[in-house]
């Protein structure tokens, strides 16, 4: 069942029987259709999401990662903060976002305000995992929804027509500024065609490994358990 504000899936998959469903986007009429294609699902794998955090915040090598000398280094205290009211503040947050230095250990934490969208012309790249992912609060009337999600639910005895709060995937910030930190937003930037529009303000941090020892010996005793 595809939404308007979001995915939300409501499927029975099947070894064998279940075909591989994917959202198409078309710029010139501006409508998404839900389409199966040519594969069938083969395996239903469930992966162990808890194992995942401590290569997040280890802070030990991993060459999948090409930013910070592929390195994820815990932010530490604020060094800098300034509001973008200028066209040169703006660009002064730009070059900051935007610097080679990203793929270094000279990288620059960050957390900084912004609008942005994902370049039309890559939307069915990304259409089906929509990167931007916000818990947000909306009215699930018709006009929000759509059509096809409102009468959805009120054929299963939802509640419609009042406000309701979800994590929600999304292809741009809607216009509203939103905040990212340094690794996501490059990652959108350099693999997700995101756009930046503007800036609103941005906060610099220092940065540490300090919870490389610990990550590590917790990890290594959870495998050994």
């Amino acid at each position: 069942m595809q939404g308007g504000l979001s995915n939300v899936y409501h499927q029975c998959n099947l070894k064998g029987i279940t075909s591989i469903n994917k959202l198409r986007y078309n710029h010139v009429t501006k409508t998404i259709t839900s389409y199966d294609n040519q594969n069938v699902i083969t395996h239903i794998l469930d992966l162990d999401f808890n194992s995942l955090y401590p290569s997040v915040f280890s802070g030990i090598f991993n060459k999948n990662n090409p930013y910070t000398n592929n390195r994820i280094y815990h932010a530490g205290g604020v060094t800098s903060y300034f509001k973008c009211a200028s066209n040169n503040s703006k660009q002064k947050a730009r070059d900051i976002i935007m610097s080679d230095d990203r793929f270094n250990d000279k990288g620059q934490l960050f957390c900084v305000r912004i609008k942005g969208h994902i370049d039309e012309k890559h939307i069915n790249s990304h259409i089906n995992l929509a990167p931007i992912w916000r818990k947000l609060t909306y009215n699930n009337s018709i006009e929000q929804i759509g059509e096809f999600m409102y009468n959805k639910m009120k054929s299963q005895g939802l509640t419609v027509d009042k406000p309701t709060t979800k994590l929600t995937s999304l292809l741009s910030t809607h216009n509203q500024y939103m905040c990212f930190t340094s690794y996501i937003l490059w990652f959108l930037i350099d693999y997700c065609n995101f756009v930046v529009d503007d800036i609103d303000s941005i906060a610099l941090f220092d940065k540490h490994l300090g919870f490389e020892s610990f990550a590590c010996t917790m990890m290594n005793n959870r495998q050994d358990a």
